[in-house]
C-alpha cells in the first residue's frame, strides 16, 4: 500500500487546529470529574495512584496520572491539558487516515467527515479519556493491519488502564483481529489471543491492587455504587432503548442509515462494516446489565467506523451526495429535543453556546447579590467556575436533583440540565422567572420561589 503523505499532512494540520481550537474550552459534562481529579490530585498528591473514595469511579488512573505530570510541569491551567490531549488527537487523524489509505479512499478531504462527526468533534476539544480510547483503539485497528504485535500489547494495556470500559475495546479489538486472520481454530484463537494477556493481566494487577488498599472492587456506597448494580428486565429494556438512542440522536442515524443502505445493496462492504459492528455489540452487551446511565460518548468507536465503509462507498458517487453527507453530520449538531427530553449535550458542539450564557447568569448574581447557597440547579449547571475554568469563583450551587426545590430561594434551570425532574418542571411554572438568556438551543433562566423574598 502507497502511503500518500499529502494526506498525512491534512490530518496533522486538522489534529494542530482542533487542538489550537480547543484551548480556552471549559470542562463540561463529565469531564467536570476529571477536573475535579486534578484539583484533589494538586492540592493533596497522588500516593499511591489512588483516589479518594469520593472521586473515584473504580476506573484505573492512568489517563488522571497523565494529565497531573502535566499539571505537575505546567500548572493548573486550562491550555495545560488540553495541549496534553494533542497526542491523542494526533493519533487518531494519522490513524483514521491510514485506515483510508488501506481501503484506498482517494480523496485526500475524507478525513474531513471524521470531525464531522458531532460526538467526536465534541469529545474531540474536551479533556476526554473517551476520545483517548477512540484515538487508541483506532491506532490499535491500524497496528493489526500492519501485523505490529509489541505495538497492540502496548495499546491494548494503555485501553485497560485508562477506564473500566477499555478491557471492552479490547475484548473488541480482539474479535476483529480474529475475524480478520479468518482462523477460527482452538489453536489460532489461543495464539491471537496471547497478544492481549498484558491488558488483562495489567487490568486484574490494578483491580487487586485497588481492593487492597481501598477495601472494595470498584466503588463504595459514597461513590458510584448505585451506577455499578445489576438491573432488573424493567431496566434493561431502559438500557435497550438508551442503546437505540446512540445509533439516532446528534446526527448519528444518518451514518446508521447510510450503512443500512450499503449493506443491503454491498456485499463487497458488509465485512468492513464488521469493524463497527463488532464493538457496538460487545459494548451493548456489557452496558445493558448495569444501571450505569449510557452515554452517546461510550460509542465513538463505533460511530468512526460507521463512517469507514460509507467513505469507501461515497467516493464513487456524486458530489452532492458527499456535500449532504457532510452538510447532514454537521446539523447532527443541532438535534436537541424539547425538554424534559434528555439531549447528548457533550456529543454536540452546540454546548459551547451554554458557557458564555453561564457567565452572564454568573453576572447577573453578583450585580444584584444574590445568595449563592440559596440558590439550586443540577449537573453540570452546579458546577463552580474554578472547577470548570480554574479559576474565579470555587462555590458550588445545590444540587437539587431528586430534591425537593421548595426550600430553595432561585432555581437556575437549563436544558443543558438533563437531571430536572417532571414535577420540578411543573412547580417552577409558578416561580418567577426573574431572567432568562437563550442562543439557538440552549436556554438558562434563573427562578424566584415566590414563597421565599
Amino acid at each position: 500500500m502507497k502511503l500518500k503523505s499529502s494526506n498525512y499532512i491534512i490530518a496533522i494540520v486538522l489534529a494542530v487546529l482542533i487542538t489550537v481550537f480547543s484551548v480556552a474550552i471549559p470542562f463540561f459534562w463529565d469531564t467536570i470529574h476529571t477536573s475535579n481529579v486534578l484539583i484533589d490530585l494538586q492540592q493533596n498528591g497522588f500516593a499511591g495512584l489512588l483516589l479518594p473514595s469520593n472521586l473515584d469511579a473504580g476506573h484505573p488512573p492512568l489517563f488522571y496520572a497523565y494529565l497531573y505530570g502535566f499539571v505537575q510541569v505546567f500548572g493548573l491551567k486550562l491550555w495545560v491539558v488540553h495541549l496534553a490531549m494533542f497526542p491523542f488527537v494526533l493519533l487518531l487523524m494519522i490513524g483514521f487516515q491510514y485506515l483510508l489509505n488501506y481501503f484506498q479512499v482517494k480523496s485526500k478531504w475524507s478525513i474531513v467527515y471524521l470531525v464531522a462527526i458531532p460526538a467526536v468533534a465534541t469529545q474531540a476539544i474536551l479533556v476526554s479519556y473517551d476520545f483517548a480510547m477512540l484515538a487508541l483503539y483506532i491506532a490499535g485497528l491500524c497496528l493489526i493491519l500492519k501485523d505490529r504485535k509489541v505495538g497492540l500489547i502496548i495499546i491494548t494495556a494503555l485501553l485497560a488502564l485508562f477506564s473500566l470500559r477499555g478491557i471492552f475495546l479490547v475484548v473488541a479489538l480482539y474479535l476483529t483481529q480474529v475475524l480478520l486472520s479468518k482462523k477460527y481454530s482452538l489453536k489460532s484463537l489461543v495464539i491471537n489471543f496471547k497478544y492481549y494477556i498484558i491488558s488483562i493481566i495489567t487490568l486484574v494487577a490494578w483491580l487487586l491492587y485497588h481492593h487492597h488498599e481501598m477495601h472494595y472492587w470498584i466503588s463504595n456506597a459514597s461513590g458510584w455504587q448505585a451506577q455499578r448494580t445489576l438491573v432488573d428486565i424493567h431496566g434493561c429494556f431502559k438500557n435497550v432503548i438508551a442503546i437505540a438512542r446512540t445509533q439516532f440522536d446528534v446526527g448519528i442515524l444518518l451514518l446508521f442509515c447510510l450503512n443500512a443502505y450499503i449493506f443491503y445493496k454491498h456485499k463487497s462492504l458488509r465485512k468492513l462494516q464488521l469493524f463497527a459492528i463488532i464493538p457496538f455489540l460487545v459494548l451493548s452487551c456489557s452496558f445493558v446489565l448495569f444501571s450505569n446511565p449510557i452515554g452517546h460518548r461510550y460509542y465513538l468507536v463505533v460511530y468512526a467506523l460507521e463512517l469507514l465503509p460509507i467513505l469507501v462507498w461515497i467516493q464513487n458517487q456524486a458530489i452532492l451526495l458527499k456535500a449532504f453527507l457532510f452538510i447532514g453530520l454537521i446539523l447532527g449538531n443541532a438535534q436537541i429535543y424539547p425538554s424534559p427530553i434528555s439531549n447528548a449535550w457533550d456529543c454536540s458542539l452546540v454546548h459551547l453556546l451554554y458557557h458564555q450564557q453561564k457567565q452572564a447568569i454568573n453576572a447577573f448574581i453578583e450585580t444584584n447579590h444574590l445568595n449563592k447557597s440559596s440558590i439550586g440547579t443540577v449537573f453540570p449547571i452546579y458546577a463552580s467556575t474554578y472547577q470548570t475554568q480554574w479559576k474565579g469563583d470555587t462555590t458550588m450551587l445545590n444540587n437539587v436533583h431528586g430534591q425537593t426545590i421548595d426550600n430553595q430561594s432561585f432555581i437556575i434551570w437549563s436544558n443543558v440540565g438533563n437531571d430536572f425532574s417532571d414535577k420540578q418542571h411543573l412547580e417552577l411554572q409558578s416561580w418567577h422567572c426573574i431572567y432568562q438568556s437563550q442562543v439557538l438551543m440552549v436556554q438558562l433562566k434563573l427562578y424566584q420561589n415566590p414563597n421565599k423574598k
